[in-house]
């Protein structure tokens, strides 16, 4: 039993399913499945948590499985000129890959133990675009914190708004909630791994459909399918804890802000701390730490008398992660969480958390 394919080609799939055979405890999970059925071949990846498939055309003489060593078949699909012709043959406890006159022979397993690839049975499928892809997977991704041990911080939590799908982050200095267009009325939330969100992204960039049940979810596009399992918690519920947006606030112009806070980190260490204090029409931001400096940043309104503590890399990601050229800081007396407004995005919340502030913050 054989099946014939380019080198090209072949790696292409591999490399798709790949990721989830490194790194496994399992033997079976170090391989890849191959089921030849009529003129496709589908490979199956699993790392016990979740799977990749990827189908390829090929010409064979009939249906056969097996499971190949993962990184010995990448490897050597690899080293193989993208043009050259294989002829991949099943026998007994071994495959055989001949490209002309070379002779390669790798070892299998019984695909009879192989889990099978994970499944969205019953689950709500949401077809989305690229933009929406990388606004509610690629962008929420950046306010999570591997560090964070909590369970709902190891993964962004995607819900129904208004009947449209959106999705949140957070971690211990950050939240983010992105609304996409695609419409999901029916969809209850659901945390969704890290892993799985940077599967997602990489499968569905261009655009593709995600089905979200009780317990997985799956990303498919082409020939290219993924599926993971959901993280079994239960997400806060941010909408009582989000601070208000309020009449009095401070506009600041982002990429001003940015870039003197990007000229402080400069010199920062990680543990550096800049202190934003906020005066008339301006707020002096100085960085404390092995260096220190100062840099002043032109604002319109004032919260005059509030001192805000913000760690220097944090305050980075806070103004890297809206889009809009002017943001507003809503800032409520008494509390360390800052609002952030983004006018041309007015669907979007984002949120951070500031150190304890040195005085007591006096509202403008």
């Amino acid at each position: 039993m054989k099946l014939t394919t380019e080198a090209g080609k072949l790696l292409e799939a591999l490399k798709a399913v790949a990721p989830r055979a490194r790194g496994n405890s399992s033997e079976i999970l170090r391989h890849i499945r191959f089921d030849v059925v009529g003129a496709e071949l589908r490979l199956t990846a699993h790392d016990g948590s979740s799977s990749s498939e990827a189908i390829l055309a090929v010409d064979a003489d009939g249906d056969w499985t097996c499971a190949v060593p993962a990184d010995a078949i990448v490897r050597l699909a690899g080293a193989l000129p993208a043009p050259a012709h294989l002829e991949v043959i099943l026998d007994g406890v071994a495959v055989t890959i001949k490209s002309g006159r070379s002779r390669y022979k790798l070892p299998i397993m019984r695909s009879d133990d192989f889990p099978a690839a994970l499944t969205c049975a019953n689950g709500t499928p949401v077809e989305l675009t690229a933009d929406d892809i990388e606004r509610l997977f690629g962008r929420v991704r950046e306010a999570l914190d591997p560090r964070d041990s909590r369970p709902f911080g190891q993964g962004l939590y995607l819900h129904a708004v208004d009947g449209e799908l959106c999705s949140s982050g957070i971690s211990l200095f950050h939240f983010v909630r992105l609304s996409g267009k695609a419409p999901a009325p029916d969809l209850a939330g659901v945390i969704v791994p890290l892993p799985a969100i940077d599967e997602i992204t990489r499968v569905c960039k261009s655009g593709g459909r995600i089905t979200i049940s009780e317990r997985t979810i799956a990303a498919e596009a082409g020939a290219l399918r993924y599926c993971s399992k959901l993280i079994e918690q239960k997400y806060p519920d941010y909408k009582r804890a989000l601070p208000a947006l309020r009449d009095s606030h401070i506009s600041i112009f982002r990429l001003d802000a940015l870039s003197a806070v990007r000229r402080l980190m400069s010199i920062a260490d990680k543990d550096s701390v800049v202190n934003l204090s906020f005066g008339e029409n301006e707020i002096a931001a100085s960085l404390a730490g092995v260096g220190d400096g100062a840099e002043v940043i032109p604002c319109e309104g004032g919260a005059k008398g509030t001192l805000l503590a913000i760690a220097a890399q944090r305050l980075v990601e806070m103004l890297e992660m809206p889009r809009g050229d002017a943001l507003q800081l809503h800032i409520t007396p008494g509390s360390m969480l800052v609002r952030i407004h983004d006018a041309s995005d007015p669907t979007s919340i984002f949120v951070e958390s500031t150190r304890i502030p040195k005085l007591s913050m006096v509202a403008a």
